[in-house]
């Protein structure tokens, strides 16, 4: 995003930059960056960031529906997206805002599972119960240098129903 208080600044930047900086520009916003207040760029900002993010969100959704329309490479579900983290198969983790999910984790291989499993299928180790599996979830999709996207409420009728989903690797 760039800001500038001159609309003759827009060629004249755009003149400049390499053409991939140029494809990655998301928008202009007419402001005084010398003058402006933080919460004033945030304000003139906001639009423009959270039509980026709806757009960047719904292109996902629709991967992965596209996806699981085909038995394609996705998983939905705590129970499909846990092995697929174990397996380090994960390309995206999609997780919905504010979500939580009971389940187990292996101290000793870190192996997850939902809720209701009592020992670990690598090692036999005795699991501990997570309150909110979530969270080792999103640990595990960073250490494996997957993306992890927060889905925020739906939006023209298109959601994330279960608390997690995938978009896979393989």
């Amino acid at each position: 995003m760039i800001g500038a208080n001159n609309e003759s600044l827009r060629p004249a930047l755009t003149g400049e930059l390499h053409p991939y900086l140029i494809e990655r520009i998301r928008g202009w916003v007419d402001i005084d960056e010398r003058l402006a207040r933080p919460e004033e760029v945030l304000e003139a900002v906001r639009g423009v960031m959270d039509a980026h993010l709806e757009q960047a969100e719904r292109e996902l959704l629709e991967r992965l529906a596209a996806e699981r329309a085909t038995d394609g490479r996705a998983a939905e579900g705590v129970e499909a997206v846990l092995p697929a983290l174990v397996e380090e198969k994960v390309e995206t983790l999609l997780v919905r805002e504010g979500a939580e999910a009971p389940g187990v984790k292996c101290v000793t291989c870190g192996w997850m599972g939902p809720a209701g499993v009592g020992r670990c299928p690598v090692d036999d180790t005795a699991l501990d119960a997570v309150e909110n599996i979530v969270e080792p979830a999103i640990q595990s999709a960073l250490q494996q240098s997957a993306v992890v996207h927060v889905v925020r409420e739906p939006y023209d009728g298109e959601r994330l129903v279960a608390p997690l989903a995938a978009l896979l690797r393989y």
